[in-house]
C-alpha cells in the first residue's frame, strides 16, 4: 500500500495499467472490486427483484453462483422454488444445481420448500428431476412429511 492507502492492484486499475493489473490479477488471490462488480447484483438479488432474464444473464457469466448460499445456507434453486418462479427453477437445474442441496439453518431443501409455500408445479418438476424425498430436515422431516402436516397432498 501507499500513503494513499491504495494496493498496486488499486493503482494500476486507476491508471489504467492493463498489463500491470492482468499481472497482479494472475497472481493475487484476494482482490478489491472492480466498480463493475460492486454493481452487478448477484443471483440472490436478481431473484428477490423478481428478475428471471437477469438471473439468467448472471448464471451465464458466472455458472458457479447457481450453488452458492446466502448468509442462510439457502441456495438459489430454494428460493426460487419459496417464491414459486418455476422458470427460474428449470433454468437452474439445467446450470446443474443441487437439488438436494440443504440450507444451513433448518436442513430444508428446495423440494421442502416449495412444498412448505405450496408450489405445487415447483414440487412435481422437482421430484421429476430426481429430487430426493427421503432427505431429512433437522428437525426430522421429510418433503412428504410436510404435505401431510398441511394436509393439501
Amino acid at each position: 500500500m501507499n500513503v494513499l492507502s491504495k494496493t498496486a492492484f488499486e493503482l494500476a486499475m486507476q491508471l489504467k495499467q492493463r498489463d500491470v493489473k492482468a499481472y497482479l490479477d494472475s497472481i493475487t488471490t484476494v482482490r478489491p472490486q472492480t466498480d463493475d462488480e460492486r454493481r452487478r447484483p448477484d443471483v440472490f438479488s436478481a431473484l428477490k427483484l423478481g428478475n428471471s432474464q437477469l438471473v439468467k444473464e448472471i448464471l451465464e457469466e458466472d455458472p458457479a453462483q447457481v450453488n452458492s448460499s446466502n448468509q442462510e445456507g439457502a441456495s438459489p434453486l430454494m428460493m426460487a422454488a419459496v417464491s414459486g418462479q418455476l422458470e427460474v427453477v428449470q433454468l437452474m437445474v439445467d446450470k446443474n444445481a443441487d437439488i438436494d442441496k440443504q440450507d444451513g439453518v433448518h436442513g430444508w431443501t428446495a423440494l421442502m420448500q416449495a412444498t412448505y409455500h405450496g408450489n405445487k408445479d415447483i414440487v412435481k418438476y422437482l421430484l421429476s428431476q430426481g429430487a430426493d424425498v427421503n432427505l431429512r430436515a433437522k428437525n426430522g422431516y421429510t418433503a412428504f412429511d410436510l404435505v401431510m402436516l398441511l394436509n393439501d397432498p
